[in-house]
């Protein structure tokens, strides 16, 4: 998007993932290991259910395995929330010649796709976990909270891609509204009387200028706001419903 020269602050369009972010959500993640094992009787009493197995996968590797997740968590949580949001406020501006329409904002509107793809992808391995025993025959299964746990993460990740979709429209909405505003105010003032379409009138002087300027309002018109075709639609609509629908299937084995 070469935003260093678009603005005179790429800084926080540079580097979108706060340093506090990853260490919060660890901090939080191993919060949430700490309740478990103490609802799970400390972790003598993990020793004594599942033996030095269980402990060393309480103790060592699930604060290790959150470790990993928090960083994608965070980055993901930065791309969806506070990229979108940064880019609002900024002063970066709508690329109106850009050749493909979209204003110049492909990169980030396939950022956001993407990385809530890579969410799909983990919300799906995350279903065959939780289902997996149903599906293996196994004698024990998920139950009503299952689903209610896996439907809430679910509609999280629609949360959070919504709102990353929602904001990019508002920005490229409000630019497009701003430019084509500013250059109807600079058309008026070329013709004589604008508001009358059987009585305006153009100086012959001028016509080169109102040309020009009706050229540039056609490419701001013609610049569509994101999300702007049946394609970026539907493989939204196709990766949200299809862990939903993927759990389902699984849940119905």
């Amino acid at each position: 998007m070469k935003i260093e020269e678009r603005t005179d602050n790429p800084e926080p369009l540079l580097n979108i993932v706060p340093s506090w972010l990853p260490w919060a959500l660890f901090i939080a993640a191993l919060l949430q290991i700490a309740v478990r094992v103490w609802a799970l009787g400390g972790f003598s009493a993990i020793y004594r259910e599942g033996g030095l197995t269980m402990v060393i996968g309480w103790g060592i590797l699930n604060p290790l395995w959150s470790a990993l997740a928090v960083q994608f968590v965070a980055v993901y949580l930065a791309i969806e929330f506070i990229a979108p949001w940064r880019l609002y406020h900024s002063d970066i501006g709508i690329d109106f010649l850009d050749p493909e329409g979209l204003g110049g904002l492909r990169p980030i509107g396939e950022l956001v796709k993407h990385a809530y793809y890579y969410m799909v992808a983990g919300l799906v391995a995350f279903a065959l976990v939780l289902y997996g025993p149903i599906v293996s025959a196994a004698s024990w299964g998920p139950t009503a909270t299952t689903s209610i746990v896996f439907t809430v993460i679910w509609l999280g990740t629609v949360a959070t891609v919504a709102f990353a979709v929602f904001i990019l429209h508002l920005f490229m909405r409000k630019e497009k509204r701003l430019e084509l505003h500013r250059l109807n105010e600079i058309r008026r003032e070329i013709i004589d009387k604008p508001w009358d379409i059987k009585a305006y009138n153009v100086d012959e002087e001028k016509q080169d200028q109102l040309n020009e300027l009706q050229q540039r309002i056609d490419t701001v018109s013609a610049t569509q706001e994101y999300p702007a075709t049946f394609s970026i639609w539907s493989q939204l609509l196709i990766s949200i419903v299809l862990p939903k629908a993927f759990q389902l299937l699984l849940a119905s084995v």
